[in-house]
C-alpha cells in the first residue's frame, strides 16, 4: 500500500507473552512495503519486526522458558533468604528476601507475568506503576548491596551520595505517578545507573582488599549490570536492545541472588564461628583449658538451684599451689604459668566427665562435684593431691616438686553458692595452716540432714580417706 492507507485504522493482534503480533493481509507477498503506525507511551519502548509465525511461536517458547526459570529462582530465593533470616537473625537475609522478591515484581509486572493473579494484576495496567515498582525494586537492591558492603561504617560519604541519589529517584517516581513528563523516566533511569556504579565502585576497593562480601557481589552484580543498563538504555529511549534482552535479565537477576546468597551464608557462618571462639575464649581460661571465672560462677549458681530444688548432694572442692608466689618470685612467670597448667592438667585427667573444673584466679582452682555427699568428695580431693604431689613436675629442664592444699565442703540447707565457697575457701587456709598438702573439710548442716547448727566446723579430712 501507499503510506497514509488505512492509517488510523486500530488493528487487533494475537496476544503473545512477549510482543503484539499482528497477521498480516493473505495477499502480501515476500519483498512487499507494509506501512505501520506505532504509537509507544514513555517508558515502553516497541520494536517492529515481521516475521514468519512458526518463528514467533518459537521465540515465545524460549521468552516464557528464560522468563519462568529467572521468574521462580527470585521467587525461591527470596523464600529462603527469609527463611535463614528468622533461623539465624541476620538482617541482611531479610533484606535480600525484600531485594529479590521486589525484583520479581518488576519483572512480573513489566512483562504481563502479574495478569495471572488478581492480586498483582493492577501494577501492569498502568506503566507509570510499572515504572514506580521497578523504582522501588532498586532501591531495595542498593539498599540490600549498602547492608551487605557494610558500607554505612565503612565509606559514609559513599553511603551519603547513595542517600542522595536514591531520594531523587523516589521523588521522581512519584512525581512520574501523579504528572508523568517524559524526561522523568531518563532521569530516573541515570540516577539507577549511577547508583548501581556507586556501590560497584565501593564494591572494587573492598574486592581489591580481599574482602569476601564484595568478592561475592561483584561476581553477582557484574553480569546483571551490563544487562540491567541496557534494560534503563531502553526506558530512556536511548537504545533499543535485542529480543533476548527481555528474558535475560530476569534470569540473570537470579543467578545474581544465587551467588549473593551463597556469599552471605559464607559470612553469616564465619560471623557465627567467630562469636562461637570469643564464647569459647570468654568461657574458657586460655592457660589452663579450664573453666573461666565467670563460667564456673555461673555453673556454680545453676548447680546449687538444682540441688535446693531437687535434694541431690553438691559438694566443691577449692584448691591451689602450695609456695606458688615462691616459684613464681625464683624462677618467673613464665615458670609459674607452666607449673599452673601441669598441675591443672593432672588433677583435670582424675575427674569425673560431669565434673566441672574452673580456675577461680591465680593459681586457685574450684571443682564442683554434682551428686557427691561430702565422705566421696574428700576422697576426690584426696586423689586429686596425690595426682600433683605423685611426682615433681618438670618444667625447663627442671624438676620441682609440687603439692596443692584442698578445702572441700558439700552444700548446706538453704545455703547460697557464694557462701558455699567461702566455706570451702576457710577449709583450704586450714590446710594451709595445718602444714600444706592436705585437705580439710567444712562440716554444716546438709540438704539430706537440715538440722539446726550454730555454724560450718573445719575440720582436717580423716587419714584413712587419704591415698
Amino acid at each position: 500500500g501507499e503510506p497514509g492507507d488505512g492509517f488510523g485504522r486500530r488493528v487487533t493482534g494475537t496476544p503473545s507473552p512477549r510482543a503484539l503480533v499482528l497477521a498480516l493481509d493473505s495477499g502480501v507477498q515476500d519483498g512487499d512495503t507494509v506501512y505501520l503506525q506505532v504509537r509507544s507511551p514513555p517508558g515502553n519502548p516497541m520494536r517492529v519486526r515481521v516475521d514468519p509465525l512458526a518463528a514467533v511461536h518459537q521465540a515465545d517458547l524460549v521468552h516464557v522458558g528464560w522468563r519462568s526459570a529467572g521468574l521462580a529462582g527470585l521467587v525461591m530465593l527470596s523464600v529462603l533468604a527469609l527463611g535463614m533470616w528468622g533461623a539465624v537473625g541476620e538482617m541482611r537475609f531479610g533484606l535480600l528476601a525484600l531485594a529479590l522478591a521486589s525484583q520479581a515484581l518488576y519483572f512480573a509486572a513489566s512483562g504481563g507475568e502479574a495478569h495471572l493473579w488478581s492480586a498483582t494484576a493492577w501494577l501492569s495496567r498502568d506503566m507509570r506503576l510499572v515504572h514506580l515498582t521497578g523504582v522501588l525494586a532498586l532501591l531495595a537492591n542498593i539498599g540490600f548491596a549498602s547492608r551487605y558492603l557494610r558500607l554505612e561504617a565503612r565509606r559514609p560519604r559513599v553511603t551519603l551520595v547513595l542517600r542522595v541519589l536514591a531520594t531523587s529517584a523516589a521523588v521522581l517516581a512519584v512525581a512520574m505517578l501523579l504528572a508523568p513528563r517524559g524526561w522523568m523516566i531518563a532521569a530516573t533511569s541515570a540516577l539507577a545507573a549511577l547508583m548501581i556504579l556507586v556501590v560497584l565502585s565501593g564494591a572494587v576497593v573492598d574486592g581489591m582488599r580481599g574482602r569476601q562480601a564484595a568478592l561475592f557481589l561483584l561476581a553477582g552484580w557484574v553480569p546483571m549490570t551490563l544487562l540491567l543498563l541496557g534494560h534503563l538504555a531502553e526506558l530512556s529511549g536511548s537504545w533499543l536492545g535485542p529480543p533476548w534482552m527481555g528474558h535475560a535479565l530476569p534470569a540473570s537477576c537470579a543467578l545474581s541472588g544465587l551467588v549473593v546468597t551463597v556469599g552471605l551464608g559464607g559470612i553469616v557462618r564465619t560471623l557465627r564461628r567467630e562469636r562461637d571462639d570469643a564464647s569459647h575464649r570468654a568461657s574458657y581460661d586460655a592457660l589452663t583449658g579450664a573453666l573461666s571465672r565467670s563460667a564456673i560462677e555461673a555453673r556454680l549458681a545453676h548447680a546449687v538451684r538444682s540441688a535446693h530444688v531437687s535434694g541431690s548432694s553438691l559438694s566443691v572442692v577449692f584448691f591451689d599451689i602450695d609456695h606458688f608466689k615462691r616459684v613464681n618470685d625464683q624462677y618467673g612467670h613464665l615458670v609459674g604459668d607452666e607449673c599452673i597448667r601441669i598441675v591443672a592438667l593432672r588433677t583435670r585427667n582424675r575427674l569425673r566427665t560431669y565434673d566441672l573444673f574452673g580456675r577461680w584466679g591465680g593459681d586457685e582452682i574450684l571443682v564442683l562435684l554434682p551428686d557427691t555427699p561430702l565422705d566421696e568428695a574428700v576422697g576426690v580431693a584426696e586423689n586429686l593431691r596425690s595426682a600433683v604431689n605423685s611426682r615433681a613436675l618438670e618444667i625447663d629442664g627442671r624438676m620441682l616438686a609440687a603439692t596443692v592444699s584442698l578445702g572441700v565442703a558439700q552444700l548446706a540447707y538453704g545455703e547460697q553458692a557464694n557462701e558455699l565457697v567461702r566455706r570451702a575457701d576457710a577449709a583450704l587456709y586450714a590446710s594451709k595452716q595445718d602444714g600444706r598438702d592436705r585437705v580439710s573439710i567444712s562440716r554444716w548442716a546438709t540438704l539430706q540432714d537440715p538440722s539446726p547448727s550454730r555454724g560450718p566446723t573445719v575440720v582436717p579430712a580423716p587419714a584413712a580417706d587419704r591415698s
